[in-house]
């Protein structure tokens, strides 16, 4: 639904679910500048995106300005129109829903959300607009890490658990509830290692699913009990309050066929406890900027440009980031020919390989940046709020000049990690070895961090982290 609107009108967002909702408003006149999720203003000659947890800010040429009156929603300007700003509340274009087929390719979904009260929206005109920090030290970045548990060991685990202890650090740490896996009886589960996951709540981690178990059950009515019985294994109300799809499980929310299919889930999932989900996408993997708001990084021309990164490792990131879903069908199959050095078959697919890397190299189209633009994400069920992530692999590099731009900017890292990853591809991990020795380098990363959340300059939330700010 489109709603067209004057800038001193107002429109009621009234209580109940909305397939979508874009407020087009006409501006008096043209503005000059947009605030940015810097922090900083930026000149109106470009197209201009600003997210649910940026500033919505814009200034006219006598210095007066037009604010939000509420932050929820995306802004969209395209200069071509110039006295027009797109108000994005509800829709696929600022809820990135997707569903895997059997292939692994993804298809975005068509959305929705619901409104859990009425309020009004509107511009507010004034010469002082206010600006909100989304840290609750004022204007901190803000940084979460969500790791995943597919290569956890005992052993790793209480190491990371010391590693982050010692210095302050908290996590979202993820577990699988049941201890079935392919990987051998090495990797952990909450069955059988109860005594450690209790540390690690006493020690103020948050601990959340990461679906039910590492492989799927053999048997499909055990799978389908365990599915719909299981239940937190804390009384603590502010633990296993996250859900994060793993693998291709046929009960995750990635699964699900429809919107009708996926409220089912959510409806089930909200039943145990459950208040936050991830949606199973990374906007980004770091290059030159480890700011999540930031969603122009993936941009050919910043990766192609990032100093720290090699040159196969630009093109994997520009592939894997600016392809269709079909084109990075095509790059995965190549992918793993490269990976399992079958050199016929790659010259084979080489010219394929070149014209995929030819496509990626064009700009991004509005809906993709918006879609990256995107950091929580109101969902179909009232109490449930979606999030989406920044993949980090390399810690070293990650945290280098990207981790000081991101302070600077005061910005936001969701990270989607693996610290007990212990194969070279991912570059510097957490571990060296199977026994937990640990790279030098990243423990040096892990200290740094741990000062500047000590010293006030940078933000962990514990919990409640993605609640969407009706």
């Amino acid at each position: 639904m489109i709603v067209q609107l004057d800038t001193g009108q107002s429109y009621l967002l009234k209580e109940g679910f909305y397939p979508s909702l874009e407020l087009v408003f006409t501006l008096p006149e043209v503005p000059t500048h947009f605030r940015t999720f810097k922090y900083t203003w930026t000149t109106a000659g470009l197209p201009f995106v600003s997210s649910i947890l940026s500033p919505k800010i814009m200034k006219f040429r006598d210095g007066s300005c037009l604010m939000a009156s509420r932050c929820i929603g995306t802004w969209v300007y395209d200069p071509m129109h110039p006295r027009q700003l797109r108000w994005i509340i509800y829709g696929g274009a600022v809820q990135p829903f997707f569903r895997y087929d059997d292939q692994s390719m993804r298809h975005w979904l068509e959305t929705g959300g619901a409104c859990p009260k009425e309020m009004l929206i509107r511009l507010i005109h004034t010469n002082k607009p206010i600006e909100l920090s989304i840290s609750r030290l004022s204007f901190k970045p803000v940084l979460i890490f969500t790791d995943h548990c597919d290569f956890d060991s005992d052993i790793l685990l209480r190491k990371q658990r010391t590693c982050f202890s010692s210095r302050g650090i908290r996590v979202t740490k993820r577990v699988f509830l049941k201890k079935h896996t392919h990987k051998g009886e090495w990797n952990s589960a909450w069955e059988g290692n109860e005594d450690e996951f209790h540390r690690w709540a006493s020690e103020g981690h948050e601990l959340c699913y990461h679906a039910l178990s590492q492989s799927k059950l053999p048997d499909p009515a055990v799978q389908e009990a365990l599915v719909e019985q299981f239940q937190s294994p804390l009384d603590d109300p502010t633990q296993f309050r996250t859900w994060i799809d793993h693998g291709y499980q046929r009960y995750n929310v990635s699964k699900a066929l429809d919107l009708k299919d996926r409220s089912r889930r959510l409806w089930h999932l909200s039943q145990k406890g459950v208040r936050q989900c991830w949606n199973y996408y990374d906007v980004a993997e770091v290059t030159d900027n480890l700011n999540q708001l930031d969603y122009d990084q993936m941009a050919p021309f910043r990766i192609l440009t990032a100093r720290h990164l090699t040159l196969t490792e630009k093109i994997r990131i520009l592939l894997f980031f600016n392809s269709t879903e079909q084109d990075l069908i095509r790059y995965r199959a190549i992918a793993g020919i490269i990976k399992d050095r079958k050199i016929f078959q790659l010259l084979q697919q080489g010219l394929i390989f070149v014209i995929l890397v030819l496509k990626a190299l064009f700009p991004r189209k509005l809906e993709r940046r918006l879609r990256n633009a995107q950091s929580i994400i109101p969902t179909e069920v009232p109490q449930m709020t979606a999030f989406q992530s920044l993949i980090v692999k390399d810690f070293s590099k990650a945290f280098g000049e990207p981790y000081v731009r991101f302070k600077k900017e005061s910005g936001l890292a969701i990270v989607h990690t693996y610290f007990s990853f212990l194969e070279g591809h991912h570059g510097s991990t957490l571990f060296k070895s199977k026994s937990g020795d640990m790279e030098p380098r990243v423990e040096q990363v892990f200290s740094m961090i741990g000062q500047d959340i000590a010293h006030g300059n940078l933000f962990q939330n514990k919990y409640k982290t993605f609640k969407y700010p009706f």
